[in-house]
């Protein structure tokens, strides 16, 4: 069983129309403000968030963060991927232009909320997850991480 969330009608309507109609997973589409729904406590096995948590201010993920990590079950995992601003070498300037063009563009155009990248490293230990697996990409611009609830 899968539940994908998100605020656009409209991108769920891509989704459903994705899906095969034969299909053996159970796909629950539920139209939300993720930072404004709360999930049941202990209830998914896995969440994936995509190039999601980049499109939030700290104060908003400070909030957003441990109400997904508690959705987790026992020793649920957490799959993301984002952006990261390299700080040190030859890629530094590179990823400051692209995050302040990229910051500019989808304000302008999807109306995020961000104005800047905000790490979500220390907010996702603050929650008892741990760091399984990390994997980069584009000179460490792009990550997938792998974390983990602790036993409860």
């Amino acid at each position: 069983r899968v539940t994908c969330v998100d605020k656009s009608a409209q991108m769920l309507a891509k989704v459903q129309a994705r899906l095969q109609p034969t299909s053996l997973v159970d796909v629950n589409l539920v139209q939300a403000d993720a930072t404004q729904t709360s999930f049941d406590a202990s209830h998914y096995d896995v969440i994936v968030s995509l190039f999601f948590l980049d499109n939030f201010r700290a104060s908003t993920l400070q909030a957003l963060i441990p109400n997904l990590a508690e959705s987790l079950n026992n020793q649920g995992i957490w799959i993301l991927a984002d952006f990261r601003e390299i700080t040190q070498g030859s890629g530094t300037w590179r990823s400051r232009a692209w995050l302040w063009l990229m910051y500019r563009f989808f304000r302008l155009v999807t109306d995020i909320e961000a104005d800047k990248l905000t790490d979500p490293t220390e907010f996702l230990e603050q929650t008892g997850l741990n760091l399984l697996e990390q994997y980069s990409f584009q000179n460490g611009f792009i990550v997938l991480e792998t974390w983990q609830q602790e036993t409860h």
